[in-house]
C-alpha cells in the first residue's frame, strides 16, 4: 500500500508579519472620490487624446458618487 502525502498545516502569523497586516486599510471609493485623482486621470487620458477614457473615468466617478450617497 502506498503511503499518501499529507500537506502540512498553515502556518500561524508571526510578529513580523503581523507587523505588515495590520498596516492600513485602503478604500477604492475615497481615492475615486477625490477631486485631486479625478482631474489627474482625466488631464492623463486627455493628452493621450482618448476621450473613451475621459467618459469611462467620469462615468466611475458618477457611479461611485451615487453608491456612496445611496441612491
Amino acid at each position: 500500500m502506498v503511503k499518501r502525502k499529507t500537506f502540512q498545516k498553515p502556518k500561524k502569523p508571526t510578529k513580523a508579519m503581523s507587523k505588515f497586516m495590520d498596516c492600513c486599510e485602503w478604500s477604492p471609493a475615497k481615492e475615486i472620490l477625490d477631486p485631486s485623482s479625478l482631474a489627474k486621470a482625466v488631464a492623463e487620458c486627455l493628452l493621450n487624446n482618448d476621450p473613451e477614457g475621459v467618459v469611462e473615468v467620469i462615468e466611475i466617478y458618477l457611479e461611485t458618487t451615487n453608491v456612496a450617497n445611496g441612491c
